[in-house]
């Protein structure tokens, strides 16, 4: 498998605090980055923002994904038998992990809502 790219995507809801959701990213990046934000309104009006973080550098990538899998070394196995069914289309592997986990510095894979969205 080949990943060009890496998305790290956020929702942050009016109950969350964005430094805490932009921390929680950061525990899974091992170098520096950028975090981009926007500014939405959810169904009921409520204001929401997204962070974003992008990287395409190969050294990036790499230095991402090994440490990507060693946070999530317990739940490695699940992920690799799983790996087909999470890549779309477009060819976009989608990575979704818990945010307070995150937060506390253990990154939890789940499934449904709730959580940061990786996209490599």
């Amino acid at each position: 498998m080949k990943i060009d790219a890496i998305s790290i995507f956020a929702t942050v809801h009016s109950t969350e605090d964005p430094e805490k959701v932009a921390f929680a990213i950061s525990t899974m990046i091992p170098f520096e980055f950028e975090i981009e934000t926007s500014k939405a309104q959810g169904h009921f009006g409520n204001p929401m923002m997204f962070l974003e973080v992008n990287f395409r550098k190969k050294r990036e990538i790499k230095e991402f994904w090994n440490n990507f899998m060693e946070l999530i070394s317990d739940q490695r196995e699940i992920l690799l038998e799983e790996l087909e069914q999470r890549i779309d289309e477009d060819g976009f592997l989608h990575i979704r992990v818990d945010k307070q986990s995150a937060f506390l510095g253990k990154v939890k894979l789940v499934r449904g809502g709730g959580c940061d969205n990786n996209k490599g």
